[in-house]
């Protein structure tokens, strides 16, 4: 949940910053306070520079992929809403079982239903 009804502050993770930017447009149209990272070790980062209520990473990136993150952001910040998207949709069978992942939205993703989700959780429903 949010602090103090503030909107949830979202960090989008993407190695493609074409995604990343649309995405982030789309929560920002929506009234979401949105910062970007190019993948995983830049994500972390900006999590250990600021305060984020709101993940939302893509699966595959090079390196460490967006599993690995929410698996790390789980770790450190536990009340972190953790969103994965993902094009790859039939390779997620059984992949999020079990997962440090609160919802998973395929790409190409519907951007208000994913303002909307954030939007209801950072009200506490």
């Amino acid at each position: 949940m949010s602090d103090g009804g503030q909107s949830p502050r979202v960090l989008v993770v993407d190695d493609d910053e074409r995604v990343a930017a649309s995405l982030a447009r789309l929560l920002a149209r929506a009234g979401l306070e949105v910062v970007t990272a190019c993948g995983a070790e830049e994500a972390l980062a900006s999590l250990a520079a600021g305060a984020f209520s709101v993940v939302v990473s893509d699966l595959q990136m090079p390196g460490r992929d967006g599993l690995w993150l929410l698996a790390r952001v789980a770790e450190r910040r536990p009340a972190v809403l953790r969103i994965l998207v993902s094009g790859a949709k039939p390779e997620l069978d059984g992949l999020t079982e079990g997962a440090p992942v609160d919802h998973f939205f395929p790409k190409p993703v519907d951007g208000a239903r994913l303002a909307e989700i954030i939007r209801r959780w950072g009200e506490g429903g």
